[in-house]
This record gives structure tokens, sequence and C-alpha cells, in this order.
């Protein structure tokens, strides 16, 4: 029965009233939640559950996930479908679904957050998405710190490698050097043993043959007696300057300390039998640990041999006094001094005696300093620095 906007239905057991003029309220729209998050093995056995309170931080092999959602809605609850994505993998979200659970394989190391959204069979979407947020932490040897370590280590060994090769290098030139060294030793010594072995004995020779036949000349022939005497001299000059050749050459002469021994028995040699007081300043046993190129020890005794010739010849000297100045560390300091009558440098003509002395001077980069005064003796100084010997 109809009365009005009412409709009266009437039972065994009651009166049910319906009003017309009511309006309909739809359904609410769905609530969606994430039941769990599953930690899975490779093979999808189940390894573990997350806590979905707090924020999952997973290791690099932690990277097999199940999620599991729900949408809430008591009207058809069978008949709700779902949207997904999983920010940091996915653009957009899935197409709707009916499935409620996603399988994620092999996840790459980041940060990630899995978002999902219901929607009822007439399109309301649940008002508010349900949200899980983890990050999947990378192997260490893929992580900022590790790649910054091991391009350290790269550029380190790069230059322990190049560094090992060049001294590989080094090494084998200077073994290769000293080979060198050795053989040159070797033939210096040889040359040595072989020119006093012939040259001095032929020379010797020839000064016996000389006595001999100057005993046998009758002493009223003067003139051949004479060439016999010159014959002797020179043989006996040639044999003095083949000494200086022969100590050149011996191995044993390249240090400074037999080199100013040397001089020494030249500079006694030379004022033999003359009024001068040679004077050589004693000088200490250790420097003979300053070794001496071959062209620097004979360049030094030819130069000196000179100067003292010099001396004995122009100067009409009493004294002279030769010395070894160490007072600079970094230099060697050759020094000859007489009392003689010197001479004014500054107006001095150059012979070929100091050209010479000049010549052998520059051959080992040494400085030669000639301080002479008219009536006041002469001072000359052969310097050099001691860094050219280690070269």
């Amino acid at each position: 029965m109809r009365r009005g906007h009412e409709v009266w239905i009437s039972t065994t057991k009651a009166v049910m009233v319906y009003n017309t003029m009511t309006k309909m309220v739809p359904a609410p729209p769905p609530h969606v939640f994430i039941k769990s998050v599953q930690l899975m093995k490779e093979d999808g056995e189940k390894r573990s559950s997350i806590d979905l309170n707090d924020w999952a931080e997973l290791k690099h092999n932690q990277n097999h996930l199940s999620i599991s959602f729900l949408g809430v809605y008591l009207k058809n609850p069978d008949a709700v479908s779902y949207q997904y994505k999983l920010v940091g993998l996915d653009s957009a979200f899935s197409s709707p679904m009916r499935n409620n659970v996603v399988n994620y394989l092999s996840l790459p190391p980041g940060t990630y957050t899995f978002k999902v959204k219901a929607i009822s069979p007439d399109g309301q979407v649940s008002p508010k998405m349900a949200s899980f947020s983890f990050v999947i932490i990378p192997p260490f040897y893929q992580t900022f710190t590790f790649r910054l370590l091991a391009i350290i280590f790269l550029v380190l060994l790069g230059f322990g490698v190049q560094n090992l090769v060049h001294q590989r290098k080094i090494k084998r030139q200077k073994a290769i050097e000293a080979m060198k060294r050795e053989e040159k030793l070797k033939i210096r010594q040889q040359t040595a043993e072989d020119f006093h072995d012939d040259l001095g004995n032929k020379l010797t020779r020839i000064t016996v043959l000389s006595e001999i036949l100057n005993a046998k000349i009758d002493k009223e022939q003067a003139d051949q007696r004479g060439i016999v005497d010159q014959i002797k001299q020179n043989a006996a000059s040639l044999y003095n300057g083949t000494k200086d050749i022969l100590w050149a050459l011996d191995p044993k002469s390249d240090n400074l300390y037999e080199t100013l021994n040397h001089i020494r028995e030249i500079g006694i040699e030379v004022f033999h039998d003359v009024p001068v007081d040679f004077e050589f300043a004693a000088v200490d046993e250790d420097i003979q640990l300053v070794k001496l190129p071959m062209e620097y020890s004979r360049n030094i005794t030819m130069i000196f041999k000179e100067l003292l010739n010099n001396i004995l010849k122009h100067a009409d000297a009493g004294q002279v006094v030769f010395e070894l100045d160490q007072s600079d560390k970094n230099a060697i300091a050759l020094r000859v001094t007489d009392d003689g009558k010197g001479f004014d440098s500054s107006a001095a003509h150059r012979g070929r005696g100091i050209n010479n002395i000049n010549a052998r001077a520059k051959r080992i980069n040494a400085s030669l300093l000639i301080n002479s005064e008219t009536g006041k003796g002469t001072s000359v100084t052969l310097k050099f620095s001691k860094n050219q010997l280690s070269n």
C-alpha cells in the first residue's frame, strides 16, 4: 500500500515502511594497506619478513621481495582492483589488476618506495595510498669509497710499476756502465803494463848501450862522445816523460790523494839540487775517498807540472809552497805559491805555457786564478766543484 511518498509492506511478522524521498548514500571508497613484505630466496622460498614500521636497510643479496597488500571494501571485496608502483624502478603505476601480491626479483642497489592504491568496482580510488620505503645497500665493491680507493690504488700501482721499470732501467744502465768502467780499467792497466815492459825496457836498453858505446869511444873524440851523451839524455828525458803517462794510465791514480802525491814527487824532482825550498803542505788521507776521472788526474798533474817548471825557469824564487784548500765544502782548490820576482798579471804576455794551462783547466771545467805582483811573488789557484766528480 502506498501512502504519499511512503510505501508500506506488510509481512506475517512486521510492517516495513520505505520512504521514497530518502536519498541513497553511496558506499565509501576502499581502504588499502600493505599486509606484509617478505624476503625471498632465489628459488622462491621464504627467507624472512620485514618490519613495516621501520625504514628497511637491505643487503645487496636481499633483493628478492614479495609484497602483499589488501583493499578493504565491504560492499564487494572480491571486485576490488589495484594499481601499484615501485618508485626508483617504475616510471608509472601499473594497469588495474585483481592480484594483491607482487614480486620483485634481483632489484639493483638503490632507494625505493612501494606505493599501491585500491579501486572499487564503480571506479572509486582509495583516498590514501599505502607505501613502504626501503633501501638496498650496494656491495662494498660498488660503493663510491671503494671505487675511489680502487682508482687511487690503480694510480699508485701504475706509478709503482713505472718507477720499478725506471729503476730496473737505471740499474741495468749502471750495470752496463760498471762493466764498461771495469773493462776500461783492465785496458788501462794492461796498456800501462805493456807500455812499461815494452817502451821502458827499450829506453833502458838505449841508455845502457849508450853508456857502453861511450866507454868504447876514444876520449879524444869529443864530438862523438857529445852525440852519445845527447842520445843518452834524450832517452832519459823520454823515459821521464813516459812516467807521467804510465802513472795516468794506472787505475790506482784515480783519486785526489794519489794525484797530490804525484804532484809532490814532481815538485821534489823539479827542485832537486837547486836552491829552492819546496814545501808540500800535509794532506789528510781521507781525501783518498775523493775519486777523480782519468782526465782530471791527468790534466791536474800536467797543469802543476807546467807551473812548477815555470817557477824554476822564470821566478827566481827561494820558496815554493803547494797546498790543498778545503775551506769551501762544495769545491776543491789546489794552490801553488812562490816568493819570486812576480809579474804584472794584467800586462803579462800569455805564452804557450800559460795557454796550455788554461786549456787543460777548461777541459775539466775548472777555474784558474793567477794572482801576481812585481816583486811580491805569484799565487796560482786551480778550483773545481765536487759535484762535477759524481757526474
